[in-house]
């Protein structure tokens, strides 16, 4: 028993020590702050991303549609507006104002991309992460958990952050870029700050030093399975407006901008983070100390290209970055190189964040003329079996006769729809964005030329259609007359395939292929399965008038029995052959029936040789001379329906 007693208690005492080393590491990783291997780490995006790809899905955009997308940018379509500023200055200029969504959109007319910092998912680096945590839903913590946390854009925190099964509820702003003490124009709230985060913002006066800002609230987060950490959505929003000038499409002068000034507008003020992932609750106050912000040493020529974005120096394309707010008293002006009056023009509405102005230099009125010219290398029609269309030249520019020297600009083009005439030209059809699918295009967009011009070749696809294939294939493919033991006999039946009494003919319709036979009659001159005199021989008379009263048989006698081997009884028709055809192989196999009254013609048609066509086929006596012969017309049976 004492033994006894000694193993089982060193049994215990096994189990209790590995018991008592897991509790161990437990309890260790607790008194750390959090659940050892379950770190704090970000699902990074940004919405405009977002809604940049729900929009790359295609096909038709509905007004509600294209709402929801700017809902999930925080916008609406009345936030995108367009509107026309008078300027001082020059009588006959204008601004343009235009306003889309996003700080960089995906789809943009202008052939110069921006350049400027604009901060995507892609391009976020490094920023900064606050995080608050509560032992219950709706119930964080006023402290944060930690504070200005460097966040790479993997979403990964520079300090190893767990969760902690005793506070499993979580909630994490973000502000891009990182707010560092060594750049005083962001200051992030206080780290003993109660309630959501801010940002302090301050904008550069030099466009060239702006900085983008964007910011994120990832809603609150529940660590609801132990050892697996929650999926942390950060989605930024920039809480800016985007801000550029671009020389417009109308503007037809010959002068160099130098410099682009906003004067008025606000550059300082606090952006509150949003409270949740949809971004609610955000806004700009404490708007204040108004500056003017330029763009200098900048040489943009007003007789550049159209569309052409206002650039500075090494063709940086820079964008102004600012507060967004009410534009009461805000205004910009353009400043040329020549030292001519600068252009000004009262601003009006308001700035958006998330969204990006431009303002376009123009004119009311212009002198441009506009020149497209379409040539190709071959005008000829292309034959039905050509594909090679050769090539085409595109000259597409504009030019002013008013200015001295002439001002000439090349102009972007397009292929924006297509319409297809199946007569020749004589009609068309209705117009189309979808190009037609037997024509290729090498080139359907260009930067515009005005010498040479810029060429693309032309192929399409040869949509022929034979229809006498298919005209034939229904001959090919109906059921075969007859066999080679039992003839078909032509005269027996309607074109229908409805049997009747013999009636003869001249020309016979084949419409299948088989074995047929034909009656050795002069014409029609059996009917209904009797003779017919009237075939070959007539009773009328007149004074005056010249009648054939009998007609002739090969040997010039009169016909007088409607069956040529009783008319030639002594000389009968033995043999057969093809006079002509206009279709090889047609019609073979011909033989001759000898029997008096009951004499036949006997021929095959073979299936693979049937086609739309005529064969002459006839009977020869025995010294080969032709004594009948009969016209066999191949063809659908419907032909010898009634024709309205």
């Amino acid at each position: 028993m004492k033994i006894t007693k000694i193993l089982l208690f060193s049994g215990m005492l096994a189990s209790l020590g590995m018991l008592t080393s897991c509790s161990n590491d437990d309890l260790v990783n607790r008194q750390n702050g959090g659940d050892k291997g379950v770190a704090v780490t970000f699902h990074v995006s940004d919405v405009q991303t977002e809604a940049q790809n729900n929009a790359s899905s295609g096909g038709a955009v509905t007004r509600a549609a294209f709402a929801e997308r700017l809902a999930i940018q925080s916008l609406t379509p009345e936030d995108l507006t367009s509107q026309k500023l008078s300027v001082v200055g020059a009588s006959d200029a204008c601004l343009i104002e235009t306003t889309v969504a996003g700080i960089r959109p995906v789809r943009t007319t202008d052939k110069a991309q921006t350049r400027a910092n604009i901060t995507t998912t892609a391009t976020l680096g490094n920023f900064s992460s606050i995080g608050y945590r509560g032992t219950a839903s709706g119930n964080l913590e006023a402290m944060p958990w930690f504070y200005n946390e460097e966040t790479d854009s993997d979403g990964n925190l520079s300090t190893y952050i767990q969760w902690s099964w005793g506070k499993p509820y979580g909630k994490f702003y973000a502000v891009a870029p990182q707010v560092t003490t060594g750049y005083g124009k962001i200051a992030l709230s206080p780290a003993d700050h109660s309630g959501t985060p801010y940002v302090d913002f301050e904008v550069e006066p030099d466009v060239k030093n702006q900085k983008d800002l964007m910011t994120a609230c990832s809603g609150e987060v529940h660590y609801a399975v132990w050892g697996t950490a929650p999926v942390t959505n950060l989605t930024f929003r920039h809480a800016l407006t985007a801000v550029r000038f671009k020389v417009g499409q109308n503007l037809s002068w010959n002068k160099t901008i130098s410099k682009v000034e906003i004067i008025g507008a606000m550059s300082k003020g606090r952006y509150t983070l949003p409270t949740d992932a949809a971004g609610t609750d955000a806004g700009w106050d404490d708007l204040g100390d108004p500056q003017t912000f330029t763009l200098d040493n900048i040489s943009v020529s007003t007789a550049e290209a159209v569309n052409n974005i206002i650039m500075g120096k090494d063709n940086d394309n820079y964008v102004f970055y600012m507060i967004p707010q009410p534009l009461d008293g805000v205004s910009v002006k353009i400043h040329f190189a020549d030292g001519s009056t600068p252009i000004t023009a009262n601003l009006s509405g308001k700035w958006k964040p998330g969204t990006m102005k431009t303002y376009a230099l123009t004119e009311d009125d212009s002198n441009w003329n506009y020149v497209l010219n379409v040539v190709r290398s071959n005008s000829d029609k292309l034959k039905y079996d050509q594909t090679d269309a050769g090539t085409y030249t595109i000259q597409s520019y504009r030019n002013d006769n008013s200015v001295s020297p002439l001002v000439q600009q090349p102009v972007e083009w397009k292929v924006v729809s297509y319409q297809e005439s199946k007569d020749g030209g004589l009609t068309w059809e209705a117009e189309t964005t979808v190009k037609p699918a037997w024509l290729t295009l090498g080139k359907t967009e260009g930067v515009g030329n005005y010498t040479t011009g810029e060429s693309g070749s032309a192929t399409v696809t040869k949509e022929i259609t034979d229809k006498l294939a298919e005209y034939n294939k229904v001959l090919h493919d109906a059921t075969p007359k007859g066999s080679a033991g039992n003839y078909y006999d032509l005269s027996k039946y309607n074109f229908k395939g409805e049997s009747t009494a013999m009636n003869t003919a001249n020309s016979y319709l084949i419409s299948a292929p088989g074995y047929y036979k034909i009656p050795l009659v002069y014409g029609n001159a059996v009917t209904n399965g009797t003779s017919n005199e009237h075939a070959y021989k007539t009773t009328v008379t007149g004074t005056g008038s010249s009648v054939l009263q009998n007609f002739k048989d090969h040997a010039g006698n009169n016909i007088t029995s409607p069956y040529i081997n009783v008319q030639n009884s002594t000389n009968a028709a033995t043999k057969a052959e093809i006079v002509w055809t206009d279709q090889s192989g047609i019609v073979d196999g011909l033989s001759v029936t000898n029997a008096g009254a009951n004499s036949y013609l006997n021929f095959h048609v073979p299936a693979d040789k049937i086609k739309n066509g005529n064969a002459v086929i006839a009977v020869k006596n025995a010294s080969g001379t032709i004594m009948w012969s009969w016209h066999l017309w191949f063809d659908h049976k419907e032909v010898l329906e009634t024709v309205k």
